[in-house]
């Protein structure tokens, strides 16, 4: 029995006594982050953990402990707090006497909890436990004997508000069990598989009025079955059985639950897969628990919508959606044999570590009750935004929009769709939160994937559309430039310069030109000529008498010439004559002089930005 296999484990740990009726462990550390375990060890070297977990009706999680000289039942608390209580003590076998094997436990109608005890009593009688809650007060634990020649399996509430449990019978056959809250026990056999009779796993209710289990055939073939028994409630008619055969052979199926979608889903431990079973009785599919030869054992439904399981043969709990994703969750502990699995009342997956370690002790090697925080995928609330100028030649950038469950990394995709953001293809290359718009882009719109990533797994939103990207507009026409060239002639002295010759040559029509003397040699401060082709009146400004006035000039050509400005005057040294050849919306042309002592002056040849008088700039 595997109840023997673990006694003998527990033998090889040692064996500490009982001191009174219960065990307080330590206050429990922090909750581990998401995707990591924590685990309690229990009182004793000795306890050895059950098969089964359950959520007791005050929130904690109870279990079974298989203990020299006497089982225990056990509860934790979620914050890890421990406390144990003996299973009254059977008569036992001559190899094992006076000594209880409680074993699966699971909580019936109205917060009782019932366990199955592979103890024996005087008569030989297997027996099955009920632990009656009283707030605060020790529990109650009345036990009931079934037939003999029946080993007891695993138990689960039903629809009609008995247990239901599983049995093999002395005879190499199997029987699904049903046991009232008053007791009373009734067998329903299951067809023997020739020739060797089979072996039961676990047993879990299902929708329909249906209790659900797994089967293997002891013969040449290692047949394995999913089997599914009526309990007499809603419309399933009591103690019909239909058994369905698993495509896979030496399966060896175990845990079995209940799942979304109202299936049910079990593990295959000598195939390393997952099966999933519809209410209607038809094996959907399998799938594979890992990639390497991992014994996948326990399973429940999470929190999450998702099925976490438990793996014996590696440090793994693991988890698949219900489009059979699969992801392992190590648990940091060498050697550990998770077991059952159940969703705690806390929102976390709680097991039964079934190997000793040294966590939490300092003196030996202790068996643990284990918790999985649950790790959630991240979840969008607000889709990544597309920002910028929706032009070729801009650049296009992407928030992350906004995720719940604090995602560790997020990666980005663009997207080239059509004028109404559908019919999308990835742009190779395009991984980062900016892209920049090329011609291809034109005509299209672009869209963006961002993919959040935490612990869980990850998850991904898709943009709005942007825009339909445009072509860039035409670039501006050049902007017309003066090129007027000047000829000039002077006279000097060391101590002045005299204007010889000024001219302005090919000035456009609609052209100016504008002319200031800055110096004490100047006879004037500012002269702006008529527009070229133009008869318009221009001013004259006396730098001493700071009087201007008004005169009508001549009419004038493409030529201006300035020499008549300076009348023979003498400029002193450092004095300029800044001569601008300006016309609206085009680049003028800008010559200042600079006078110079016995020399002829220096001349600076500059740009005119349109609208400007700073030579040189903008332009």
């Amino acid at each position: 029995m595997v109840q023997r296999t673990r006694r003998s484990l527990a033998a090889l740990v040692g064996t500490v006594a009982l001191v009174g009726g219960l065990l307080l462990a330590g206050p429990a550390p922090a909750l581990a982050p998401p995707g990591e375990v924590e685990e309690f060890p229990l009182s004793s070297m000795e306890d050895v953990p059950g098969a089964g977990l359950a959520v007791g009706p005050e929130g904690n999680i109870w279990f079974t402990a298989d203990a020299y000289p006497v089982g225990k039942l056990g509860l934790i608390t979620p914050e890890g707090k421990i406390l144990e209580y003996p299973v009254p003590t059977t008569t036992g076998s001559l190899t094992e006497p006076e000594h209880s094997f409680p074993d699966d436990i699971a909580q019936g109608p109205g917060g009782v909890m019932w366990f199955t005890d592979s103890g024996t009593n005087k008569e030989g009688e297997q027996l099955i436990g009920q632990v009656t809650l009283k707030g605060g007060e020790p529990p109650q634990i009345k036990e009931f004997p079934v037939p003999k020649e029946n080993y007891l399996g695993e138990i689960a509430a039903g629809p009609d508000g008995n247990m239901w449990f599983t049995a093999i019978t002395g005879v190499g056959g199997t029987a699904i069990g049903r046991i009232t809250a008053k007791g009373e026990v009734s067998l329903y056999p299951l067809p023997i598989i020739k020739p060797y009779g089979g072996g039961l796993g676990g047993i879990a209710q299902g929708p329909g009025g249906y209790m659900w289990f797994t089967e293997r055939a002891e013969n040449n073939e290692h047949e394995a079955f999913v089997g599914r028994i009526g309990t007499g409630v809603d419309g399933a008619t009591l103690g019909e059985v239909k058994e369905l055969p698993i495509p896979t052979k030496h399966s060896f199926p175990s845990g079995i639950a209940a799942g979304p979608g109202g299936n049910m889903w079990f593990v295959e431990a000598g195939q390393h897969e997952i099966g999933e079973v519809t209410p209607a009785g038809e094996i959907k599919q399998e799938f594979s628990a890992t990639s390497t030869s991992y014994s996948p054992s326990g399973i429940a439904e999470g929190p999450d919508g998702n099925m976490w399981f438990t793996q014996e043969t590696t440090n793994s709990i693991g988890r698949i959606t219900p489009s059979g994703e699969v992801k392992g969750f190590p648990v940091a502990v060498n050697n550990s044999s998770p077991g059952g699995i159940v969703k705690g009342s806390d929102g976390n997956m709680w097991f039964v570590d079934q190997t000793p370690t040294e966590v939490g002790s300092t003196s030996g090697s202790f068996f643990h009750i284990g918790r999985l925080t649950v790790p959630y995928l991240p979840v969008n609330t607000a889709l990544p935004a597309i920002s910028g100028t929706a032009t070729a030649g801009q650049a296009l950038t992407t928030s992350q929009g906004a995720w719940t469950n604090n995602p560790k990394s997020f990666a980005y995709q663009w997207l080239e769709c059509d004028t109404s953001g559908n019919n999308c293809s990835n742009l190779s290359g395009e991984t980062g939160v900016t892209h920049f718009l090329t011609p291809a882009d034109v005509g299209h719109t672009l869209r963006v994937t961002v993919t959040a990533t935490d612990v869980a797994g990850s998850a991904s939103a898709t943009s709005a559309p942007s825009a339909v990207i445009a072509a860039p507009p035409p670039p501006p026409p050049p902007v017309p430039r003066i090129e007027s060239p000047m000829t000039w002639t002077f006279g000097w002295t060391r101590k002045y310069t005299v204007v010889q010759s000024l001219v302005v040559h090919e000035v456009p029509k609609g052209g100016r030109v504008e002319v200031v003397c800055h110096g004490h040699g100047c006879p004037f401060a500012h002269h702006l000529s008529a527009t070229v082709a133009r008869h318009h009146s221009h001013q004259t400004c006396n730098s001493h008498k700071k009087k201007c006035k008004a005169k009508k000039p001549p009419p004038q050509g493409p030529e201006v010439s300035l020499t008549r400005l300076f009348k023979g005057s003498h400029l002193r040294v450092g004095d300029t004559i800044s001569v601008s050849i300006v016309k609206a919306g085009w680049v003028g042309k800008s010559f200042v002089f600079t006078t110079r002592s016995g020399k002829t002056p220096r001349v600076q040849v500059s740009c005119l930005a349109p609208g400007s008088s700073q030579p040189g700039k903008g332009c």
